[in-house]
This record gives C-alpha cells, structure tokens and sequence, in this order.
C-alpha cells in the first residue's frame, strides 16, 4: 500500500495511510479501546476461561451449556472466549513439544 492509500477492511472499515486512522465506510470514526479495557469486567474472564476449559478437557462435559447461559454469558464476550479456546490449543501444543524434548 503506497503512502496516502486507503484499504477497506473486514466491517466496512476504511483505513487512510496518509491520516494514519481509521474510518468506518460510512464516516464516523472507530473507536480502538484502551489496553486498560482488556479483561476489566469479571465475565471477559469468565467467557475466557471457559473457551480455556472446553478445549482443554478432551472430556465430553457432564452437563451441555444451556443456550440461556450461552446467548447472556459467552455470546456477549465471544471473542475473548474464542481467545480462550486459542490458548487451551496453544497449551497442548507447548505441552506436546514439551513432552517429545523429555521423551525422545
């Protein structure tokens, strides 16, 4: 991308080199959150840890998740639930290179 270009990306939104900021299609700014939004509510956590704990437990779980709690717990906070499920893939891949170096 050459200086001053500008690039749609995913969501209809419009990133300007030259201004250095980005625009949704329709005008108004987006709004990128601060690093102290990051996990300060306590159901960021929770939708975390259990994408963590699905993936982790190879085991079918006990008791399905009631789709009311899904649609008031875990849709709201999807993408730090999806985060959660990358680093319980992340942990057993760590955890099988770990295993392979002491092993063979």
């Amino acid at each position: 991308m050459g200086h001053g270009a500008t690039e749609f990306l995913p969501d209809g939104i419009l990133w300007c080199e030259a201004v250095g900021e980005k625009k949704r299609a329709s005008g108004s700014k987006v709004k990128i959150p601060s690093i102290r939004e990051l996990f300060n509510e306590p159901e960021e956590w929770h939708a975390l840890w259990c994408g963590f704990f699905e993936i982790l437990c190879p085991l079918p779980s006990r008791q399905p998740m009631d789709s009311e709690y899904y649609s008031k717990v875990i849709k709201p906070e999807y993408h730090y639930y999806r985060g959660g499920m990358g680093m319980a893939v992340l942990f057993w891949i760590v955890l099988a290179k770990l295993i392979q170096m002491v092993f063979w």
